[in-house]
């Protein structure tokens, strides 16, 4: 049975997240489609627009199986990190055969052929690389740099070899992750075989959708719910000349426009970022992961000479510093994800926990029954119990549960939360 494997956010489902589902059932002949999915937290550094379990809902209304979650130890961290932790979730169900993916280009061996050479990287690669960034750059922007310096040394060695051309040496979001996920691949040997999808419609961080497609960037509908209505007035989506409405399947607008809590915005972080900002210590902050090179003191000297969010940001960033690692940090801050929780992430995701699937993707858990190499969770007592004799399982589900404490209250500043919202007591989706 061919089953593809997508890892995502759906921050929210939108027609090219369809698209991309649609594309794997017609013209690649997949049989089932398994998604390992961000819960409330984003790997940019930021909490979901909308709640995880109506995430799943749009995504299983649109043509997904069974989704999974990927846990925010690995959600919220750099791309590396969010590649290996999706692709050790849709590893460990042993049914997942293929590996989908978008990019903005549609050359897959030129972006194998560079994730081979980061998977087993020479001593070149190894000298450049230190080099670029003993030159202040961020990490992303030395490895693409350190590819592209080696790569003419690497292509006359595999021209030599009658190999595959040049390496692709990626500038655009979808293929960076596209090339970390093909590296994890190359360095744990999962059996995954890549399927690529090239982006279509307005490019990843465009803010101003063209309606040209009806295909524009998750951060284009988020600015369009923010910016554009009153969060707490969800029943204004239902105007007939709504702008997002031409950008989602209906099945996402209508969860949208029914949606009971107020849509999240990352502004609404602000107050307690500042909080915790102005009280903590360098020490606090070097307990936090990938807090390196005097990071910590920079955040606590910007932290005091800044009067919002928006100006400690723009203090604190640099050339080495990209914005979303900066959001990052902020968001281990909050969450209190400490490096005590990273000494065991080599191994991946502890578990599976089921958020939801349709009758085909129950059939599947029924097949994981016998191949899935982590234990399947569908009740959160399965992970108490886990958590006695796991302490990495431990680790991710304490994480995930502040991260639901924390999103609660982001929904509902008041302190309300439905009891059946809180984390322990999630229950998976059985749709139709």
């Amino acid at each position: 049975m061919s089953v593809a494997g997508i890892v995502c956010e759906y921050n929210p489902f939108h027609n090219g997240h369809a698209y991309q589902i649609r594309r794997l059932k017609e013209d690649f002949g997949m049989e089932a489609v398994v998604c390992a999915m961000s819960g409330h937290f984003m790997q940019r550094g930021e909490p979901a627009i909308i709640h995880k379990m109506t995430r799943t809902r749009m995504a299983l209304g649109s043509g997904a199986d069974l989704v999974l979650e990927l846990p925010a130890m690995y959600a919220t961290r750099s791309a590396y990190w969010f590649a290996l932790g999706g692709l050790s979730v849709l590893n460990g169900t042993g049914i997942v055969t293929h590996l989908a993916f978008g990019s903005e280009t549609s050359d897959l061996s030129g972006l194998q052929n560079a994730a081979q050479r980061l998977a087993h990287p020479s001593p070149a690669f190894r000298q450049s690389l230190k080099a670029h960034l003993s030159q202040g750059l961020s990490f992303v922007a030395a490895q693409a740099a350190a590819l592209a310096e080696t790569s003419a040394e690497a292509g006359a060695e595999n021209t030599a070899a009658g190999h595959a051309p040049q390496p692709l040496i990626p500038s655009q979001p979808n293929d960076r992750l596209a090339l970390t996920y093909l590296q994890v691949i190359a360095e744990k040997g999962y059996p995954l075989m890549p399927i690529l999808i090239p982006r279509k419609g307005d490019a990843y961080h465009e803010t101003v959708p063209s309606r040209d497609t009806g295909l524009t960037s998750a951060s284009a509908i988020r600015r369009l719910l923010l910016n554009e209505r009153t969060p707490l007035d969800a029943s204004s989506l239902a105007a007939p000349a709504d702008p997002v409405r031409a950008f989602l399947p209906k099945g996402s607008y209508d969860l949208i426009k029914a949606y009971p809590h107020r849509l999240v915005d990352p502004q609404s972080l602000a107050p307690i970022l500042m909080h915790l900002l102005r009280r903590a210590t360098p020490e606090d902050l070097r307990r936090l992961p990938d807090m390196t090179e005097g990071l910590e003191n920079r955040i606590i000297q910007c932290a005091g000479l800044a009067g919002t969010m928006d100006e400690f940001y723009q203090r604190l960033k640099t050339k080495r510093y990209a914005m979303t690692r900066l959001q990052r940090a902020m968001t281990h801050l909050y969450l209190n994800y400490t490096n005590d929780a990273t000494h065991s992430m080599e191994q991946g995701s502890p578990y599976l926990r089921v958020l939801g699937c349709t009758a085909k993707g129950q059939a599947l858990l029924q097949q994981m029954k016998s191949s899935s190499t982590l234990p399947v969770i569908t009740r959160a007592g399965q992970l108490n119990r886990l958590c006695l004799h796991d302490p990495h399982g431990r680790s991710a589900w304490e994480l995930e549960m502040r991260s639901g404490y924390l999103y609660a209250l982001l929904q509902n500043p008041d302190g309300t939360t439905p009891a059946a919202m809180l984390e322990h007591q999630l229950k998976p989706i059985l749709q139709a």
